[in-house]
């Protein structure tokens, strides 16, 4: 989360000293530091390839530009083709800065889309280690969100999102529709209208966001990591506390 807000606001990537520029030097760092220690490591068989790859940096690329507008679009919000080129052309450019090829990067949305859509069949999967992830990722949205009226939450936005197979794969419940009652009640909108036009699905993640990110903000990390920072122009824009 932190990388993409470094990134983003205003003056991330204006300039050497932008905190995107810096964080993208740090995260290219820890990239070659994974890729040196691993080769050098018994434990780490020849057959496995490169680690931090230019196939893992590209499809980890696409997943911060390419599928973000396609969670938009399934939850209804409209983007203009020239905000989503623009959106992914500012991406392309910090590709290049983590050292991904030009000869790979994508030109423009659709073939971010068919891109990431390829990798996806070569590399997608289910594993434990997939499934261990995702369980302690919603077991942290729930300990952070108020009460139990969001409990299935979480899981029917990954559902919406990355399908039902891809789901099952990390073992993601389906607790259907009906589970939502509660939260659609207080939020306006009828159980039938959350089935049949994305709009719902849209203003409940409008309402659940700033929640999430407020409990984000401050959950306990551990150690002595910095707490997570966003700059002033996104606190007042997001109306998340931005006067502590």
């Amino acid at each position: 989360m932190q990388f993409p807000v470094d990134i983003m606001q205003p003056g991330g990537l204006t300039s050497g000293e932008g905190k995107g520029w810096r964080s993208i030097q740090k995260v290219r760092l820890m990239h070659a530091a994974v890729r040196r220690l691993s080769a050098a490591s018994p434990s780490w068989k020849p057959e496995w390839g490169v680690p931090v790859n230019q196939e893992d940096l590209l499809l980890t690329l696409i997943s911060f530009s390419w599928v973000l507008l396609d969670g938009l679009e399934k939850l209804g919000v409209t983007v203009s083709p020239t905000d989503q080129e623009a959106y992914l052309h500012c991406w392309l450019v910090v590709g290049s800065l983590l050292g991904i090829s030009e000869t790979l990067s994508p030109g423009d949305v659709a073939r971010a889309r068919d891109v990431g859509e390829t990798i996806a069949r070569r590399q997608f999967g289910p594993s434990p280690e997939g499934q261990a992830l995702t369980k302690a990722l919603l077991d942290l949205v729930d300990s952070t969100l108020p009460g139990d009226v969001f409990r299935h939450v979480a899981p029917l936005f990954i559902r919406l999102f990355v399908g039902d197979e891809r789901a099952e794969w990390l073992c993601v419940e389906d607790h259907g529709a009906e589970v939502l009652l509660k939260p659609l009640q207080f939020l306006g909108i009828e159980a039938n209208q959350l089935i049949a036009r994305s709009d719902a699905l849209s203003t409940l993640a409008e309402r659940l966001s700033p929640i999430l990110l407020k409990a984000l903000l401050f959950v306990d990390r551990g150690g002595n990591r910095p707490t997570f920072s966003i700059p002033t122009e996104l606190r007042q824009k997001w109306g998340v506390n931005w006067l502590s």
